[in-house]
């Protein structure tokens, strides 16, 4: 059994804060969530995470075209990602994903609603890389079974995809869609935004409590950027995701993705995989004609 004790300066619940506190998982789950010290009985965990000057969150949700990734420079319209995905085998959908996901854990997101028209390489994702995966389903397509495995199904539609679904440029929910990077920080009320997202996908909120499922972000802010960002007020601490903060681990359920600043999953072999193949995609002449 997995157990993670995190300490940190300041606790952002998703509420309230909470100084000089800790947070205890067990099995993926919030066991204890309390000021310290530590009490006894949560002795020996398997992993000792956070310290002073540590701000500890809740991670974000967002829905992404993370297949096209490495093509984003190239803007395509909702119509002609469709198209791209169709043309892909479920390994390069995989394979050209592990970028995305690198960059979007990166930025504390653990929860990733795919835009996609292929369910099997979500699901090797989930089972590979690790972290919550649900789809985000074009309007224009036929329907997907979506296995219980994954965190459910949201409908978008776009340019050329109309349909009943929100649409790919809708700033209501974090959506990063048709974007030259999944950069953060320019984003108002980004955890607000998150939130919605999971409302309308029937998640419960990802609020820092005990029995929920632990989806936690640490930043360091004990050295700039964001230096000594964690003795500031609830309004302003809700900020931590757009002051460029250190990510020093990310927690989805039993997985630790990223620890030390650096993602534990997704190493330079596999991004340089998926850049190869990118490269090889955009010089096929019937990519191409999809792209320009």
């Amino acid at each position: 059994m997995v157990s993670i004790l995190i300490t940190g300066s300041t606790i952002f619940t998703g509420k309230e804060i909470i100084r000089d506190g800790y947070v205890y998982i067990k099995d993926g789950k919030i066991k204890k969530i309390g000021v310290q010290p530590i009490p006894e009985e949560i002795n020996e965990p398997s992993l000792l995470l956070g310290g002073k000057g540590r701000i500890i969150a809740p991670s974000l949700s967002a829905i992404a075209d993370i297949a096209i990734f490495l093509m984003r420079f190239y803007k395509l319209k909702m119509n002609k990602r469709i198209e791209f995905y169709k043309m892909l085998s479920q390994k390069e959908l995989f394979t050209l994903s592990l970028p995305a996901i690198y960059e979007l854990n990166m930025h504390a997101i653990t929860t990733i609603f795919v835009e996609s028209i292929n369910i099997s390489y979500v699901l090797d994702l989930k089972d590979k890389i690790g972290g919550y995966y649900g789809i985000a389903k074009p309007a224009c397509i036929d329907s997907l079974a979506v296995p219980p495995s994954l965190v459910g199904e949201v409908n978008v539609k776009g340019f050329g995809c109309d349909g009943q679904g929100i649409n790919d440029d809708d700033n209501e929910y974090l959506i990063l869609l048709g974007k030259n990077s999944y950069n953060t920080s320019n984003i108002e009320n980004i955890y607000e935004k998150s939130e919605k997202l999971r409302s309308l996908a029937g998640l419960s909120p990802n609020i820092i409590k005990e029995n929920n499922n632990a989806e936690i972000a640490v930043y360091d802010t004990s050295k700039p950027p964001a230096m000594n960002f964690y003795k500031c007020d609830l309004d302003c601490i809700k900020n931590i995701y757009n002051e460029n903060a250190t990510l020093e681990s990310l927690i989805a359920g039993e997985n630790v993705l990223v620890d030390i600043g650096g993602h534990l999953r997704i190493g330079q072999k596999h991004l340089k995989e998926a850049e190869s193949l990118a490269d090889k995609i955009t010089n096929d002449e019937k990519f191409r004609q999809i792209l320009f």
